[in-house]
Parts: structure tokens; sequence; C-alpha cells
């Protein structure tokens, strides 16, 4: 067997592999959110069915816990972290802009950043 086709016949055997694997965990990924919903849907049903005295001690025990105050750090860490992924990719896309117009600036003939004037307008709009 020649070499390229060992190498294609790898290469099929790994798109199929990888495949598979993508298959299985988006099974997975599918059973546990509907494992999810349906704990979400039975526990709100308990709650629901439940006595008063048991939701006033249920809602005790979340003050207790300062539950409200953990919510808010978690989304103010969410939010931070995001907006810092953010800020970091839009810096990643300047550079890389920044990097492409340099190059092709350099390469430019008349030499100038974009050849506009200072009213936008370009030389083959004006017709030069």
């Amino acid at each position: 067997m020649s070499d390229s086709l060992k190498i294609h016949k790898l290469n099929s055997e790994e798109r199929k592999f990888v495949e598979r694997c993508d298959l299985i965990k988006a099974v997975i990924r599918d059973v546990i959110i509907c494992m999810l919903g349906l704990a979400f849907i039975w526990t709100l049903h308990d709650a629901l069915n439940a006595r008063p005295e048991t939701l006033s001690q249920f809602a005790e025990c979340l003050k207790a816990c300062n539950i409200p105050g953990i919510i808010k750090a978690l989304l103010a860490v969410l939010g931070y972290g995001g907006w810092w992924l953010e800020k970091r990719r839009n810096r990643r896309l300047v550079r890389k802009e920044g990097d492409l117009r340099r190059e092709k600036e350099y390469h430019d003939p008349v030499s100038t950043r974009s050849g506009l004037d200072k009213f936008g307008v370009s030389p083959a709009d004006k017709g030069e």
C-alpha cells in the first residue's frame, strides 16, 4: 500500500472517530439538559405543593445563606469576565487589522495611509 493511500485511510479513520466523539458529546449534553429540566420541573412541582411553613423555612434558609449576595457576586464576576474577554478580543482584532494596514501601506506606491483627503474623498473618486 502506498504512503498516500495510508495517509488517506488514516485521515478517513480520524474523521470517523471525531464524528463519533462529537455525536457522543451531543447526546450526553442533550441528556444532561433534559435531566436538569426534569429535575427543575419536579422541584417546582414539589415547591408548589408544599405547606406554607415549609416555604417560609426555605426562605429563611436562603436569607441565612445570603443567596442574593452570592448571585450578585457571580453575576458581577461573569459580567467582568465577559467584558475582559471582549476587550482582549477587540485589542487582538485591532492589532491584526493594523498589521494588515501597515503591510498594505508599505507596498502602496503612493505611500500614504489611505489616500483620502481631509474630507474623506479618495483619489479614485476625484478622477485622479
